[in-house]
């Protein structure tokens, strides 16, 4: 397993991140919580607002379905969800990247 590489604390002092929240808007995936409202709470709204899906069937190891499940509940998001929030962030880094 891969362990992340720490990030000097003093980058997010001197990091101008305008234009990271300019594609995020832009592409719809920045997530504005409301005066009062959690994180959590704002992903859910998000994801309810934007429902238009299509099912998806990946077959994935048992071990790594348990880790996911322990994963989503520990912030208290249900599992599918989870994956779908991790899917939709690595992919929009990846076609932003591009």
């Amino acid at each position: 397993m891969s362990k992340k590489p720490e990030i000097d604390p003093a980058y997010y002092d001197t990091h101008d991140f305008a234009d990271e929240f300019a594609e995020a808007k832009k592409n719809g995936t920045l997530i504005i919580t409301k005066p009062g409202e959690s994180t959590i709470e704002a992903i859910r709204r998000h994801m309810q607002a934007n429902k238009k899906t299509e099912t998806v069937s990946v077959r994935l190891p048992k071990p790594l379905v348990v880790a996911i499940k322990k994963q989503a509940k520990s912030v208290s998001i249900p599992w599918t969800s989870y994956i779908r929030g991790i899917i939709e962030a690595n992919v929009v880094t990846a076609v932003s990247a591009r």
